[in-house]
């Protein structure tokens, strides 16, 4: 935030449904509304999922075949395996991006905004919520 001048555009992609893919270096995981917070000092220009539940779905369940594995080899035929048995549920992402139920489930969300002068707050945030679950 400190470096980027007023009015200036930042671009940030973060992970939600994903396995560790950064190994011992992976830390965060965000909703869409927790990705949002995170750029409360910017003026949304736009925002959504990155990757819809398909791929959320599919990188679930090669992991879940990995998981099993206890060499390299195995791990390897395992995610060939899984890569092969679901590689077109990400194809069903592009029909799933209007839908409420992806904020909720995509594997990953994207944010787009400007540096602007104004924070937003919490409780205007949460009533930016898109997804499918109404608590």
């Amino acid at each position: 935030h400190r470096v980027l001048k007023h009015g200036g555009v930042v671009y940030a992609e973060t992970p939600f449904i994903q396995q560790v893919h950064g190994g011992r270096y992976d830390f965060t995981r965000f909703t869409d509304l927790g990705h949002r917070r995170l750029f409360r000092k910017f003026e949304e220009i736009e925002r959504g999922s990155a990757c819809g539940p398909g791929m959320a779905l599919a990188w679930t369940y090669q992991y879940f075949l990995m998981s099993f594995a206890t060499t390299r080899v195995t791990r390897a035929l395992l995610r060939d395996f899984a890569s092969l048995t679901s590689f077109f549920l990400k194809y069903f992402d592009s029909h799933l991006v209007d839908k409420p139920g992806t904020q909720d489930a995509a594997s990953g969300y994207y944010f787009m905004g400007s540096k602007e002068g104004r924070v937003m707050h919490d409780r205007e945030l949460i009533q930016q919520y898109r997804g499918g679950l109404k608590v």
